[in-house]
């Protein structure tokens, strides 16, 4: 339960709440501040959701990105139309001009002091070759996001995963290598679409690396096993409980990080299903510091990748997966007649990879979401006509449609 609970780690460098006057004090207007908060909101409700998604199926250690995830979807979501849209809307708890909203939040990031640590988030659009994409679309996300834009050559998928993995890799300072492992992921796609975050902090006060020492950690399942835990001590620590929970904040450098860890105060004495942003923002305002504590946390490393399709499906995001029924008319130009699309452009798959360390000194940690985007005429796939059974033949007037001759050859 408790290593669980490390996904609020990336879920609380988006409040910004407690560090608006310092944001304020290096120029950010407070109309962006509040479309910057606005966008926290979104995100921590979808991050709470996809949490208790995830939950249902994986009962080992958890750790993501809602940020990057929601970032990558947003790309999408800006070309989504009709019921597409309004799915995606509900599903990542979208309010307003959510690109206002994300370009204020990189802004924000942009003015934050350089001794609170890096924090960085980059986008990038990946069209293939010959897709056709809406001049206003690629400008959209060049302003909102910032997002690069990089035509590939997807019909050749080792050459284009390997372009991918090395933008991830350096956006993600080597955390993340080799994002995109099986080229099949690729194969045949129009447009991918990919968001990759970096942080790392160093704490405000460091752990003592003398006092880091295997003590027994107790699983859900009721069984244990030896972990290294890191051991502080100290007075003025942000500290919380009530009878379900402990909680604690530990600032990085600077105050403008923070992280924070949901103990229960028992086994199971309370469940997922009641981990909300109100339980956040209870346990926030009801922080006080407290003297004399001793902390023990447990160091590790973690990686973990999913691919999210059926996931995001369950939770609302259905025509955007299926063919012939998404819209993403905002994104691609007409193929056909009369303005008129003969093709159906449906997302085929969301990746996210995530990696995480935490010692005495400083918490890592990296993460990267891939969406791509496909049709359902596959495009550049060598086809052979051989008509050696009967067939139906054709003599049309090109200018008005009219057949003026037709039969079967058999």
């Amino acid at each position: 339960m408790v290593k669980r609970i490390y996904v609020m780690f990336l879920i609380c460098c988006l409040i910004v709440s407690s560090t608006a006057a310092a944001f304020a004090a290096n120029g950010m207007a407070d109309e962006e501040l509040s479309r910057a908060r606005k966008l926290s909101k979104s995100v921590n409700a979808f991050a709470f959701d996809l949490y208790k998604e995830i939950a249902k199926e994986e009962k080992g250690n958890i750790f993501f990105s809602p940020l990057s995830i929601s970032m990558a979807l947003a790309l999408a979501y800006e070309g989504a139309a009709g019921e597409t849209r309004e799915e995606m809307r509900r599903v990542l708890h979208y309010e307003g001009n959510i690109g206002e909203q994300f370009r204020a939040y990189l802004e924000l990031l942009s003015k934050r002091p350089k001794e609170s640590g890096e924090f960085l988030s980059a986008t990038a659009v990946w069209p293939d070759i010959n897709s056709a994409i809406r001049r206003g679309y690629l400008e959209l996300v060049k302003n909102y996001y910032h997002s690069e834009v990089k035509a590939l050559d997807f019909s050749k998928p080792r050459q284009a995963s390997q372009t991918v993995n090395n933008w991830v890799k350096s956006k993600t300072k080597g955390k993340i290598r080799a994002f995109i492992s099986d080229d099949r992921d690729i194969e045949d796609i129009c447009l991918m679409l990919s968001n990759a975050l970096y942080f790392k902090g160093e704490w405000d006060e460091k752990f003592n690396k003398r006092e880091t020492k295997m003590l027994t950690f107790f699983h859900a399942e009721k069984k244990s096993s030896e972990t290294l835990f890191m051991f502080r001590s100290g007075n003025n620590i942000d500290y919380f409980e009530n009878e379900k929970l402990q909680s604690i904040r530990l600032n990085f450098k600077n105050g403008l990080y923070s992280y924070i860890v949901l103990l229960p105060q028992r086994q199971n004495s309370w469940t997922d299903t009641e981990l909300s942003q109100g339980l956040l923002d209870e346990v926030l305002t009801g922080m006080k510091p407290r003297s004399n504590m001793t902390i023990y946390l447990p160091k590790f490393k973690t990686e973990s990748s999913f691919e999210l399709n059926m996931i995001l499906e369950g939770m609302g995001i259905k025509k955007a997966f299926i063919k012939g029924e998404a819209d993403f008319y905002n994104i691609f130009l007409p193929k056909g007649i009369f303005g008129k699309d003969t093709v159906s452009y449906y997302i085929s798959k969301v990746m996210h990879k995530v990696a995480f360390e935490i010692n005495e000194n400083h918490t890592e940690a990296a993460a990267a979401t891939v969406v791509t985007m496909r049709t359902s005429k596959i495009l550049n796939r060598p086809v052979e006509f051989k008509a050696d059974r009967p067939y139906i033949y054709i003599i049309a007037d090109n200018r008005s449609g009219a057949i003026l001759l037709m039969g079967r050859y058999c």
